[in-house]
């Protein structure tokens, strides 16, 4: 009898731990940008609150992904986060091989296997984000197991998979809010299923995981709903569908696409699966009431709301993305069963290489960011000072306020500042805030500090940052 799990799903599952052994080696700690280092800053005052008492600041995002390096609590608060993330995609990898087996019957499990080879492992924006300290990779992984146990348990009404469900989907919401949209679909289908059940006592296990992610969330942020005023919600407007420019909270952005098109990404990107609108065409799905339906009705109410926010970042894709991947499976398998083994081994090997090549190629920025940020902030730690002295600036500001005890950072960003420290630190990049914060505080406040003071350039570094002395 041959095994559900031959020894390629295992290289597989293991494949995302090896790559975050060698980032590791070459130094990259997962850090990099702002988000990272609040969820980062985050966990650890979470475990001062536990060891010592000290209650956290305020942090903005939702609690979760910081809660979740407590699972490693004998790592280093920003190494069990990367972690965390490598092994979140261990666990998607894991699920989608289940849920494609499981949505499509009779299907090769080879077929399977290197499908998530070439289009999740090696997907470079859901691989980059693998090895950063960012809560969307266990989002993903909750979203696949909500999923997965949603489907199984409609099979089987079995109490752990509804169980399973609720602890996957609880926990997906209370690490990033957009899994109860991508969920949504499917919890509606499962409490339509379970009106038409024979009750159960054990079924009434199921409301822990949602009293307890209740009574987490709550312990970490209060009763406060301030994510219902969220700028996503508060500035979201079906006008952003069609535009390419816009003036935003965050400055004037302009993008390639309209937003509807950048919604799409995950069909025809490259940092996705190029040959996904390939996939979907050769699929021939037929929308009547099942598993398919589920897939696409969450697709596309992702889909239409995130086309009505001003801001195009992929990392806000990468949730739908294992529900792209369920739903175009069959093209790619309708595809792969009219070429000879052969001919698919050389094509799987070239496509491979492709792959890598493009992961690289996403994944190198974000090394050289982070290399970057460690080049500065050792420069500005060994200025010491003694004298109270401040650091001014903006989208660094994360890093050196979290690499360094040296200097007190204000970050240009929070309000406009007439009055500045002499003798104090500004560290501005005016190339690249000029057009998009222009008319925001960021730029004022660099306005400000050119015609009201000074500035003696101390030192230049690459990408076109300068530190300045304010005199």
């Amino acid at each position: 009898m041959k095994s559900k799990y031959p020894g390629s799903f295992w290289i597989l599952l293991a494949a995302p731990v090896i790559l975050l052994i060698l980032v590791r080696i070459l130094g990259f700690d997962g850090l990099f940008g702002q988000d990272t280092y609040a969820y980062t800053k985050y966990s650890e005052d979470l475990r001062s609150l536990c060891t010592k008492g000290i209650k956290p600041g305020f942090f903005f995002w939702p609690p979760g992904y910081s809660l979740s390096s407590f699972l490693l609590f004998f790592l280093p608060a920003h190494v069990s986060l990367q972690f965390i993330s490598t092994l979140s995609l261990s666990g998607c990898l894991f699920y989608l091989y289940r849920l494609i087996l499981h949505s499509y019957p009779g299907t090769s499990a080879h077929h399977v296997i290197a499908y998530l080879f070439l289009f999740c492992l090696g997907a470079p924006y859901f691989l980059r984000n693998a090895i950063v300290n960012s809560s969307d990779m266990l989002a993903c992984f909750c979203i696949c197991g909500s999923v997965y146990h949603s489907l199984t348990f409609k099979n089987k009404n079995l109490a752990i998979d509804l169980i399973l469900f609720f602890i996957y989907f609880a926990y997906g919401v209370i690490t990033r809010y957009l899994v109860f949209l991508v969920i949504l679909p499917y919890f509606l289908d499962l409490l339509y299923a379970l009106f038409n059940l024979k009750f159960k006592k054990e079924y009434v296990l199921a409301l822990i995981p949602i009293l307890l992610c209740g009574l987490l969330y709550a312990y970490c942020k209060g009763l406060n709903l301030h994510f219902l005023n969220h700028q996503a919600l508060e500035t979201w407007n079906i006008k952003y569908y069609f535009s390419k420019t816009i003036n935003s909270p965050e400055g004037q952005l302009n993008y390639m696409f309209p937003n509807i098109i950048f919604s799409l990404y995950p069909f025809f990107h490259p940092g996705f699966c190029y040959l996904g609108f390939l996939f979907l065409f050769f699929s021939n799905i037929k929308l009547k009431r099942n598993t398919a339906t589920l897939h696409f009705i969450s697709i596309a109410m992702f889909i239409l709301f995130i086309a009505g926010n001003y801001f195009q970042n992929p990392r806000h894709l990468l949730v739908i993305y294992p529900l792209v991947l369920i739903s175009i499976y069959p093209g790619y398998e309708k595809v792969s069963r009219f070429l000879s083994t052969k001919k698919l081994g050389i094509i799987f090997t070239v496509m491979l290489i492709i792959q890598s090549a493009l992961s690289i190629r996403a994944i190198y920025p974000s090394f050289d960011r982070n290399k970057l940020e460690k080049e500065i902030t050792a420069y500005v730690a060994h200025l010491g000072n003694e004298n109270g002295q401040r650091l001014y600036s903006f989208d660094i500001s994360n890093a050196v306020e979290y690499r360094q005890d040296q200097f007190k950072v204000v970050n240009l960003y929070d309000t406009v500042y007439s009055d500045f420290q002499k003798n104090s630190f500004a560290l501005i990049n005016e190339s690249a805030w000029a057009s998009q914060w222009r008319d925001k505080n960021v730029m004022i406040n660099v306005h400000n500090l050119r015609s009201r003071y000074a500035l003696r350039v101390i030192k230049e570094f690459r990408k076109g940052w300068v530190l300045y002395q304010i005199e």
